[in-house]
């Protein structure tokens, strides 16, 4: 992947890589927008910051899912779509 390999950290309003360089050109809770006082841009940058846990989550959370033998009854999980949550994998992994 030609993203900054994670985990990233949100440090006085920026972005840092596990390489320590700034990983977005933007800031992030001082950056481009309105807040309207409510945390929002601070909230938006934790999540931003956790983005490359979060798909390596996903990545083995199907991974597991596809080991488990195809005669073995899982639990239902509602709101789950495998196929929603591989779009969002490819989506992130766009070139």
């Amino acid at each position: 992947m030609k993203h900054t390999p994670g985990p990233w950290k949100k440090v006085s309003g920026f972005l840092i890589g596990s390489n320590g360089k700034e990983v977005v050109a933007a800031s992030v809770g001082i950056g481009l927008g309105s807040d309207s006082g409510n945390g929002e841009r601070e909230a938006n940058g934790r999540l931003i910051a956790a983005a490359p846990e979060l798909l390596e989550s996903l990545q083995l959370a199907l991974a597991w899912i596809d080991t488990v033998p195809k005669d073995t009854i899982l639990p239902t999980m509602p709101g789950f779509d495998r196929d929603e949550i591989n779009n969002i994998i490819i989506k992130a992994k766009m070139e």
